[in-house]
């Protein structure tokens, strides 16, 4: 089997300054999602009915971002502007 080169994360940046609901987002495809939109520098609202799940996802990615993430309860005011 031919030894296939692992493909390097590109961030773009192409995110920049834009803002995310992202459902199902406490595990799997959602979180996954979630952590590229991070990579590629937006601010994300994660929503999920997994709130224990949810809630430790968003502590971790919170822990790697430096940019804004939350649980949609916790962020009525990204819904006003």
């Amino acid at each position: 089997m031919a030894n296939i080169p692992r493909r390097e994360a590109v961030v773009l940046n192409r995110l920049h300054g834009k803002r995310a609901l992202i459902t199902g987002s406490a595990r799997g495809i959602g979180l996954g999602i979630a952590e590229r939109f991070i990579r590629e520098g937006a601010s994300v609202i994660l929503v999920d009915v997994l709130q224990d799940e949810l809630t430790h996802s968003a502590s971790r990615l919170q822990q790697e971002a430096d940019r804004s993430i939350g649980d949609a309860p916790r962020v009525p005011h990204w819904f006003a502007t």
